[in-house]
């Protein structure tokens, strides 16, 4: 109940179709006074038909992006190992991650938080955020991206940004805001 596209459309569209059936009805009223009586069947037909395509078209690419939003969220890892000060490793759930934490991450794993590496080194295939096929070498020192999966070797690192803070999180975010808009 609040005025927007639909309602200039409806407006116009509904008034060329009542001039047009009383012209048609009534055509000796516009003749008797020298005009000639037109009527815009099909022109209210065509912009009512531009507008459900539009619509239809938007939203499909609402749809898609959805679908965008679902791949990016399946890249999330749902549980990590921390490394503990004792030197033993717990798998705890991604949400109990907090910024500081050490992580273990194992080859194939995803990588659930971003962060820096401190011990080891290894292959990290980063596609998802640079298209690029080719994993990237991750050594002490390098930034880690969740989302993104170890390849060959395990490697610790030091959690720097957690939860809505983490670059695939703020991908997903933009997504969706884009999505909206």
């Amino acid at each position: 109940r609040i005025t927007n596209m639909d309602t200039l459309v409806a407006l116009s569209t509904g008034i060329a179709y009542l001039f047009s059936v009383f012209n048609m009805v009534y055509e000796d009223f516009l003749l008797q006074r020298g005009l000639h009586a037109h009527v815009y069947f099909e022109a209210a037909a065509v912009i009512i038909a531009f507008i459900l395509l539009g619509k239809l078209l938007e939203e499909r690419a609402k749809g898609n992006t959805s679908s965008a939003i679902k791949k990016l969220m399946g890249l999330q890892s749902k549980t990590v190992t921390l490394v503990l000060e004792s030197g033993g490793e717990e798998v705890v759930p991604i949400d109990q991650v907090k910024i500081g934490d050490r992580v273990l991450v194992k080859p194939g794993e995803k990588i659930a938080v971003d962060g820096m590496v401190v011990y080891g080194n290894s292959y990290v295939d980063e596609s998802m955020l640079t298209g690029e096929p080719v994993p990237v070498a991750k050594l002490h020192g390098e930034k880690v991206f969740a989302g993104t999966i170890n390849q060959k070797g395990s490697f610790q690192f030091d959690a720097s940004k957690v939860g809505k803070q983490t670059l695939l999180a703020q991908i997903i975010k933009m997504v969706q805001d884009a999505q909206g808009s």
